[in-house]
């Protein structure tokens, strides 16, 4: 039976099959989850511009000396940006981590 290296390890033609799905499927897992984090992050930036551009008298309302409602609200939207972008980075190394796990185990069946 012929056998291809796939991460170093020798599989049969029915592994390597598998393999190459599995691999597929995380592929296309972690571009859905870049693609869904992107729209997040563009979304929120848009309805702030959106926001700030048409209720301009609302969010110029003074919360505290020389803090304004837009200001506010733009503080929010950064540091809301930075939290998705750093829930986009710890869970990409999960991802990371366990690909590495699964490409480890396929070595070992090489041996």
């Amino acid at each position: 039976m012929k056998t291809q290296s796939i991460y170093g390890a020798k599989l049969r033609p029915s592994e390597r099959a598998l393999k190459q799905r599995t691999v597929a499927y995380r592929i296309q897992r972690r571009r859905r989850a870049s693609f869904l984090f992107s729209a997040g992050l563009v979304a929120a930036y848009f309805a702030f511009v959106l926001i700030v551009t048409s209720r301009t008298p609302a969010l110029s309302g003074q919360l505290l000396s020389g803090l304004s409602v837009a200001m506010l609200l733009g503080v929010v939207v950064i540091l809301g940006c930075l939290v998705m972008t750093s829930a986009y980075i710890v869970w990409l190394g999960y991802v990371q981590r366990a690909h590495d796990q699964f490409a480890r185990r396929g070595a070992a069946h090489e041996s």
